[in-house]
């Protein structure tokens, strides 16, 4: 045991603690002589509880848990002098007089409290005499400081993709203006070196974004009819996401518990606890991190009838994929996702009729392969293509016919071969009218007339602007697609 420990035993087991308390209570004077025994028994507890509970948390020499356990106690003990302080006042303020039984209790924590901080070091001193002085300031302190935090983020971040927009267009004009390749070259390099370098800068790790989360939730449903705890789901450490991400990961999610709040907290607690509920809603939170994709999953055992409409727009990242299951009276589960970097390479794609061409992207990081084929070595099984590699078949996406109502030629065609959901996700072919080549940039929004268009965003690349593909929407109008042609060709 170190020195500071054994002291405070000492201390805690002495008379001398108990003799100098009976002294302080006869000095006081007005106390009755029940009173005072009462209190001087229940100070004797207290304090051979206080050291019965040090010694138990000491194994052999390892005496490291009972002084963690030190500010703990010193708080307990302050907390119940201020409750006795309060009330004193008020009684003084009403009565005249405090009650002179009360005034002994405090003057014994009193003494107590400047026992125990005696043998604090100085940092626990510190700390939790701030902790003490305003509770409730010093968790809304660090909040603030965390908002803060996000917020000068969030605007480093918006300048530095800002930065690297701007080297994009100034590489595109270097590209039109001249023909020497190791220009190019040492172009990109320094565009990619950028890219890598303020990427790496502006990052945020899974606690400071645990803590942001806290905030969001207290301002979103600390005023719930029902009060909402939050449960952080195995954090990796480890993970650290661009503060563009955390930031949109954040405002999304601010949205969606704003519609719990309005939508899916309408059971009291009375009511949760018959329905055989804990009496208060419990907010799941995950965060990780798969490849290039960045996964929020927030799950409730709420009312599951939340109404949601996201509002996109307002989203510091709109590359946000949704995914949302909930049942009437269990809950629900929102899972955000989104991709890592900002600023990604895609693969341009000729797509739509001869007299009215378009080009769409898709991100490279999906790109398997590609091939063409003459029409005669084109082996398509239903809406399936079979696959010259193995054999087997993949879905077939013609991306003129679903996205523009073009059908493309087989004898002009390209096959492209992806993984939307990566290395593990289900591959497809695309067929395309050829590959224009590859672009970098940050996704944008899309107007409003486009948003029910299979799109996520688009870039900009050379002066033109490229539609980024959305696979989920584009399966989901392709499954439809087929739908309806197995039921015409029923009828």
């Amino acid at each position: 045991m170190t020195d500071r420990l054994p002291a405070l035993l000492a201390l805690l087991d002495s008379a001398d603690v108990r003799d100098r308390i009976r002294l302080m209570i006869e000095e006081l004077g007005g106390v009755s002589d029940t009173d005072a025994e009462a209190i001087v028994e229940h100070t004797d507890a207290r304090l051979h509880g206080i050291a019965e509970s040090l010694r138990d948390v000491c194994f052999d020499d390892d005496t490291s848990e009972a002084h963690n356990m030190l500010p703990w106690i010193w708080l307990e003990l302050r907390f119940e002098w201020m409750r006795y302080n309060l009330q004193m006042q008020y009684q003084t303020i009403l009565l005249g007089t405090a009650n002179p039984a009360l005034m002994a209790r405090g003057a014994a924590l009193s003494y107590l409290l400047e026992a125990v901080e005696l043998h604090l070091d100085a940092e626990s001193a510190f700390l939790v005499q701030k902790i003490a002085a305003d509770p409730a300031g010093a968790a809304r302190g660090a909040i603030e400081r965390t908002d803060r935090l996000f917020s000068l983020m969030a605007s480093a971040s918006a300048g530095g993709r800002d930065a690297v927009e701007s080297l994009l267009v100034a590489q595109d004009q270097i590209a039109r203006h001249t023909d020497s390749q190791p220009v190019r070259q040492e172009m990109s390099k320094a565009i990619s070196a950028v890219i890598e370098k303020v990427g790496g800068a502006l990052r945020v790790s899974v606690v400071d974004f645990a803590h942001a989360f806290e905030g969001v939730l207290i301002r979103q449903l600390g005023q719930a009819p029902v009060r909402v705890a939050l449960s952080q789901e195995s954090p990796d450490y480890n993970l650290t996401i661009p503060s563009a991400v955390a930031n949109a990961l954040l405002k999304a999610s601010a949205e969606w518990m704003s519609a719990i709040a309005a939508s899916s907290l309408h059971r009291t607690a009375q009511e949760r606890m018959e329905a055989g509920l804990p009496a208060h809603v419990t907010l799941r939170v995950s965060l990780k991190r798969t490849g290039d994709r960045v996964e929020l999953m927030l799950s409730d055992d709420a009312d599951g009838t939340v109404d949601y409409h996201p509002q996109w727009r307002a989203w510091p990242i709109r590359d946000l994929k949704l995914s949302l299951s909930q049942n009437a009276g269990t809950g629900s589960t929102m899972i955000f996702r989104c991709d890592v970097a900002s600023v990604t390479e895609y693969l341009m794609l000729r797509v739509g009729a001869s007299d009215r061409d378009a080009v769409v992207g898709i991100p490279m990081r999906m790109v398997g392969h590609i091939e063409r084929r003459d029409a005669s070595a084109v082996a398509v099984q239903g809406s399936r293509l079979i696959s010259r590699q193995d054999g087997g078949t993949v879905q077939l996406i013609d991306l003129g016919d679903s996205m523009f109502q073009a059908p493309i030629s087989a004898d002009e065609a390209t096959y492209v071969h992806v993984r939307p959901d990566g290395d593990e996700g289900d591959a497809l072919a695309l067929r395309v009218r050829g590959v224009e080549g590859v672009c970098r940039g940050s996704l944008k929004s899309m107007p409003a007339m486009l948003e029910q268009a299979p799109l996520r965003g688009f870039v900009q690349a050379d002066q033109r602007i490229v539609g980024i593909v959305d696979f989920d929407r584009l399966l989901e109008r392709d499954t439809d697609t087929q739908r309806w042609t197995l039921m015409l060709a029923a009828a």
